[in-house]
C-alpha cells in the first residue's frame, strides 16, 4: 500500500451499514471527500464522489 495515489490510479472505496434484525438495505452514496483532518469542510480538500454519486 501507497501513502500516495495519482491520477488515473485505481483505489478501493468501501460503504457500508451495519443492520442488525433488520432488512437488507442498499447504500448510496451522494458525495465523498478526502481531508487531512476529521472536518469535511477542511482544507485541502479532495472529492472522490460528487452529484448524487
Amino acid at each position: 500500500p501507497s501513502n500516495y495515489y495519482f491520477l488515473g490510479n485505481v483505489f478501493n472505496l468501501e460503504a457500508s451499514v451495519k443492520v442488525y434484525n433488520h432488512v437488507p438495505l442498499r447504500v448510496f452514496v451522494d458525495s465523498c471527500v478526502a481531508t487531512q483532518a476529521p472536518d469535511v469542510n477542511s482544507l485541502p480538500r479532495y472529492s472522490f464522489i460528487e452529484n448524487h454519486g
